[in-house]
């Protein structure tokens, strides 16, 4: 710790002790509940204060909606966006977190209450932007009468239920940003139905009261993080929204400034996330976009820093999925959202492109011989002459090669993905070879160093499990987050790295994975090698690699250095009916059925076992069920080699696909540990 964090951290509570005797005594806060909302632009506004935004609500059924009695047209509503808040309640164990001074709540692993994200998630307010969607979508004079009262029934009912300072929606500060954030939103959206004067003071109070406190308790230096953007960006609404608050100028400089700084930070290079969390990632761009968006609403211009974040962020989601809906399942996710489920700021439609262009760009990308790059140069001059004016090519052109053959492989180096897009019929598999999160406490990370996932269309077949909980149980918080939980290799139990026993979300000595080879040719076949070092400490590396033939489907070759005898274990995790087809596997693929054959050790089926445990998978957050899981073990001397090959044909010779003069060249860059390397 520098002098400069020393100093950051005596201020920051300092201020919690100022804060609190303010609090006490009554009197020194520059807010209260009861103020003239009409002295505020956004509170006596007709026209939208915030900028319109990108929506996707096709569940949202309000069909129900025109029913005449307030009774069932309640239930409705319920039905759609959720039950008013309990706001202390653990809804699994139904216990009650304490009302008290926040820092004085014990919510740890073991607490006696329960998963402290289960009430926070409700305390986010983000129902209320449910509600006014509801509203805005609506045209029932009674149905939206009903929604505002509901939405400020909903309000007034946290902040009375809430002192300042008192109860677990304090200990976050991030949690106090995004619902700062989801109330401004939510009144925006219904500012021109009958809002109470009481509500409107609640909305001021609640920005007020919630800037002044992230303020004093922003986290930065080793604190940093998503949090981090969060807090930034609650900042700025508030600055923005709010110019006669007092420091109003304050909180947006600050904001912007602390933002800028952290988004270059925490989104990297290739646009993935220091924290190896797409969930997260989602979180941290969104709050970007938002902020871009509303900046630019005011004719001011966003800071450079955070859009080109929000450019390299959406963009590498996009690579990875169509929708937040789709997002792949890659480190902690406790379901959040910057501001909706049904926000789609990150996240653009397929651009439909003309044929004859993407024949055009065939020709570009697939030039190999001299009489091919001769046709390349001129598929140029015509892309230039015909298209260029009629939309952006520059964009066109990275989508159509990532349709390409060439186009296929997309690695991120610094955030370790990669994905190699495969024929249609034969889907896409991802690739992790990156770290294994954000020094020092590598928290939300997964211990998931060479696993893979495979998709079949829009279908996860090959999956990662998920999260499950943070808190409340930590058997299955050990499991989901170790790697036994992943698609990968396990040696002699133990994960690859040590997960901390006084945290849910610490690691001690993490790995180091590396991609050190990566191999394209004109016949189609994609080939990556990877390596970590989390077993150094017993002398044991595990190398994997990745190989993709259009002609066969796919491969994964694992060898595992080292000395001494050891028991090595693999696992697929299979969310698709599986049974036993000869020596092999079956996976019912719905289209037709895929063959997955392991060589290298036994192969058992597992689903569902408590004890171990193995076999489950968490498909939203506090849920947990079973899942298919294949798991291939042996105790052997090492080295040691597995070869799965996963492909619609049940028979294949081994030496079209998988020769030995291809393993040959594996071991040999596994012998030099090369850096990477690139074949065309």
């Amino acid at each position: 710790m520098n002098l400069k964090e020393f100093k950051y951290r005596m201020v920051r509570r300092a201020s919690l002790v100022g804060m609190w005797i303010r609090m006490r005594i009554g009197c020194g806060l520059p807010f209260k509940k009861t103020i003239l909302a009409d002295n505020y632009g956004f509170c006596n506004s007709r026209q939208s204060c915030l900028p319109s935004l990108p929506w996707s609500y096709p569940d949202l059924d309000v069909s129900k909606l025109s029913i005449a009695d307030n009774e069932s047209l309640a239930t409705a509503i319920v039905t759609i966006a959720g039950a008013e808040g309990d706001w202390h309640k653990e809804p699994d164990t139904g216990q009650y977190w304490p009302v008290q001074f926040f820092p004085r709540i014990a919510f740890q692993p073991g607490n006696p209450v329960g998963d402290i994200q289960r009430v926070w998630e409700r305390s986010r307010l983000q129902n209320l932007i449910t509600l006014g969607l509801i509203c805005r979508v609506t045209q029932h004079a009674n149905t939206q009468h009903l929604l505002v009262k509901m939405l400020e029934k909903r309000l007034l009912s946290w902040i009375d239920e809430n002192p300042w300072l008192w109860g677990i929606h304090y200990i976050s500060t991030m949690e106090c940003a995004l619902r700062l954030i989801s109330t401004c939103h939510a009144f925006d959206l219904i500012r021109n139905q009958k809002v109470s004067l009481q509500a409107w003071q609640g909305v001021v109070y609640l920005v007020h009261s919630h800037a002044y406190f992230i303020r004093r308790r922003l986290c930065l230096y080793s604190y940093a993080g998503n949090h981090t953007l969060g807090e930034c960006a609650g900042l700025i609404y508030a600055g923005l929204l709010f110019p006669e608050l007092p420091d109003a100028q304050d909180w947006l400089q600050t904001g912007l400034d602390h933002m800028e700084r952290e988004a270059n930070v925490q989104i990297l290079a290739d646009g993935g996330n220091r924290e190896q969390s797409f969930r997260y990632l989602t979180m941290m761009v969104d709050l970007c976009g938002l902020v871009i968006a509303l900046l630019k609403h005011y004719d001011k211009s966003a800071p450079n820093g955070i859009e080109q974040a929000w450019i390299r962020g959406s963009s590498f989601l996009r690579a990875f999925a169509t929708s937040p809906d789709s997002l792949p399942v890659v480190g902690d996710s406790d379901d959040g959202y910057a501001l909706s489920r049904y926000l789609r700021l990150s996240w653009q439609p397929n651009i439909q492109l003309p044929k004859s262009f993407c024949r055009l760009l065939e020709n570009v990308f697939e030039a190999a011989d001299v009489r091919q790059k001769q046709e390349k140069k001129r598929s140029l001059c015509l892309i230039n002459e015909h298209f260029e004016p009629v939309f952006n090519t520059a964009a066109a052109m990275k989508i159509v090669f990532q349709r390409s053959a060439r186009g296929r492989l997309q690695v991120f180096e610094a955030s370790g993905f990669s994905k190699i897009q495969g024929e249609t019929v034969h889907g896409n598999m991802r690739f992790t070879h990156g770290q294994l999160g954000t020094a020092r406490g590598f928290g939300h990370g997964h211990a998931d160093a060479l696993s893979v996932c495979w998709n079949l269309g829009d279908k996860p077949i090959l999956v990662d499990p998920g999260t499950y909980l943070y808190d409340r149980d930590p058997h299955f918080r050990r499991y989901f987050r170790g790697t036994s939980a992943h698609n990968t290799i396990i040696v002699d139990a133990l994960d690859q790295a040590l997960q901390n026993p006084q945290t849910s979300f610490g690691w001690l000595q993490p790995y180091k994975a590396e991609l050190v080879w990566q191999q394209k040719d004109l016949e189609g076949r994609i080939l990556l090698l990877a390596c970590h070092n989390g077993y150094a400490g017993m002398g044991v590396t595990h190398w994997r690699a990745l190989i993709y033939d259009r002609q066969f489907g796919w491969a994964v070759w694992d060898r595992i250095d080292g000395m001494g005898e050891h028991h090595l274990a693999m696992h697929w995790h299979v969310d698709a009916p599986i049974e036993r087809s000869g020596d092999g596997w079956m996976v019912d693929c719905a289209s037709q059925p895929w063959f997955i054959h392991i060589e290298g050790g036994e192969s058992a089926f597992y689903r569902g076992n408590e004890e171990l445990p193995l076999g489950w998978i968490s498909r939203k957050y506090a849920s947990r069920e079973p899942i298919n899981t294949i798991k291939a073990e042996v105790r052997t001397q090492l080295p040691h080699e597995f070869l799965t090959i996963i492909s619609p044909q049940q028979v294949i010779p081994t030496e079209l696909f998988i020769n030995d003069t291809l393993i040959q060249r594996l071991r040999n860059h596994c012998k030099r540990g090369v850096g990477v390397q690139i074949q065309n």
